[in-house]
């Protein structure tokens, strides 16, 4: 199985890939992708680049991956359109499914304040 976690430079695509290698996931089957694919050398993961402005750039992170990890772009005012990008990849490719519940645990063992993650509990902030 292979797992791409989109925004992988950022805090938290950052946390999810140590979480996961912190559990055991074999780092090949792991894949980081960055729009700076520079930034994301140090991961310790095969890393693709992927710029949610750029469909071509997603369609093609998302070939061969089994699951996918989103994590939204931090520019003001794109979010939407680039999850809607992402999804229209995701959905040419028949990636189907996402992986939630690891997500969460990655946010609760790595959060760098030791405490539960807002995402986690978003009506307890």
């Amino acid at each position: 199985m292979t797992i791409l976690v989109t925004g992988a430079t950022g805090n938290l695509g950052r946390l999810i890939i140590a979480g996961l290698l912190e559990r055991g996931t074999d780092p090949q089957s792991i894949v980081a992708g960055a729009r700076n694919t520079e930034k994301a050398a140090d991961l310790g993961v095969r890393v693709v680049h992927l710029d949610y402005s750029d469909p071509a750039s997603v369609a093609t992170a998302v070939e061969g991956i089994d699951t996918v990890v989103l994590v939204s772009g931090s520019e003001v005012g794109q979010r939407v359109a680039q999850h809607r990008a992402h999804a229209r990849a995701v959905a040419a490719s028949h990636v189907v499914q996402q992986r939630l519940r690891q997500v969460r645990e990655a946010l609760h063992a790595f959060h760098p304040s030791g405490r539960r993650h807002h995402l986690l509990n978003p009506c307890k902030r």
